[in-house]
């Protein structure tokens, strides 16, 4: 006689399972800067949104958000079941809210299910004890991932609990919604910063216009109401614009060990004015510590990119004549450059220079310097804010970017 023998049943085992959420990307400017220059590897979704339940109960076993330095969580799991686990386009990562939405009319998160029915069950006792999942590319993993890397290493002065909010049905603006339907890394990064400064300014709009007469001065070839990185503008226009560009070029090069800067705009620019593109066929990128780019006439160099083309000797046939006063006129280059500088040469931070924003109360320029008040002019208001926050010496070091028309 055979005997059979049937053993206890097995014990279920606990596993603790450290799992990571991270995105592929497919940002279309990915050659320009110091970081994340290809789309390649996968970016961490520090702080971002995760729910683990078992298979097709709905008993939650864990709900919250991930670390908020690189998006990975330690969980422990029974092995006697299976799991679904799915990650939404929101996170709080160093105390601020992220929420990407798809519209303004009737906002929604992206969920996005990474374990599950179509994409296979979590099974403890198969993992090594990470667990790396990845959300699919996508504009809106796209900008949640620039929004929560931008935020991770700073607050940026914000206040715990401040909403960064991003609707998907628009590009591009920063205001209370940041409408950023954009596969751009600067883009999403340029119109994070003037988010930022929003809320840093008491939630309000700066007071600008872009409404300067260009006098000629335009190497972007862009109509008379919208701003460029090379054309005249009214100081505060420039200003918003230039700070938002110090923003995205702080994120993507690095302002700790080296001054060399590159900006990836993704349009060409005649940076001289003498009629030909300098920055073709790589439209876009320019160099924002030192000239913008090679090859240009002799009177663009470093500084004060509109003084050079104002004052230059435009008598050849090819020029363009930039002419017109420089009085209460700048360029978003210029007060780039001026930004880059104060973060390198003067050693500031993101935040420093955030809160000379603050101090400085665009929220009330005189956008144009037409309404005869001294005291509300740009390049009064901002010497001001430096001297206010600490920083008058370093202001006064880098005004001559351009800053002080």
């Amino acid at each position: 006689m055979i005997a059979v023998f049937v053993g206890a049943a097995a014990q279920a085992a606990n596993y603790n399972i450290e799992f990571c959420i991270v995105t592929a990307t497919n940002f279309t400017d990915v050659d320009g800067g110091d970081y994340w220059t290809s789309n390649t590897p996968n970016r961490e979704l520090p702080g971002v949104w995760m729910r683990i339940e078992r298979k097709l109960t709905s008993v939650l076993a864990w709900e919250g958000f991930t670390d908020d330095t690189n998006g990975c969580q330690t969980v422990t799991l029974s092995d006697a079941y299976d799991y679904k686990i799915e990650v939404k386009s929101m996170a709080v990562t160093n105390g601020i809210d992220i929420n990407v939405y798809d519209d303004v009319a009737t906002p929604a998160l992206t969920t996005w299910i990474l374990r599950g029915t179509g994409v296979g069950f979590f099974e403890p006792e198969l993992s090594d004890g990470t667990e790396v999942l990845v959300v699919g590319a996508s504009t809106t993993s796209g900008v949640l991932a620039v929004a929560t890397n931008m935020v991770e290493p700073t607050n940026w002065g914000l206040p715990s609990g401040t909403n960064l909010d991003y609707h998907l049905d628009g590009c591009c603006s920063g205001g209370s919604s940041i409408k950023v339907a954009s596969t751009s890394k600067t883009t999403i990064s340029h119109e994070t910063t003037h988010g930022i400064l929003f809320r840093r300014d008491n939630n309000e709009n700066p007071n600008h216009s872009y409404l300067a007469s260009e006098d000629g001065c335009d190497g972007d070839n862009v109509d008379l109401d919208k701003h460029a990185q090379v054309s005249k503008e009214f100081s505060a226009g420039a200003a918003i614009e230039g700070m938002a560009d110090t923003g995205s070029t702080w994120m993507w090069n690095n302002n700790t060990t080296e001054s060399d800067c590159e900006l990836n705009r993704a349009y060409a620019s005649d940076f001289d004015l003498d009629g030909v593109v300098d920055n073709a066929p790589a439209a876009g990128k320019l160099n924002c510590e030192g000239a913008p780019t090679t090859g240009l006439a002799s009177y663009v160099d470093a500084r004060d990119w509109l003084s050079d083309v104002v004052n230059a000797d435009d008598d050849n046939a090819d020029g363009i004549q930039c002419t017109g006063t420089l009085v209460s006129r700048s360029s978003q280059l210029d007060w780039l450059r001026y930004g880059w500088d104060m973060l390198t040469d003067e050693a500031l931070s993101i935040k420093d220079l955030a809160d000379i924003y603050d101090l400085a109360n665009p929220r009330s320029w005189d956008p144009d310097d037409f309404d005869l008040t001294f005291d509300d002019d740009v390049r009064v208001r901002w010497e001001a804010a430096a001297d206010a926050a600490g920083f008058g010496a370093a202001h006064d070091d880098q005004k001559d970017n351009g800053q002080d028309h």
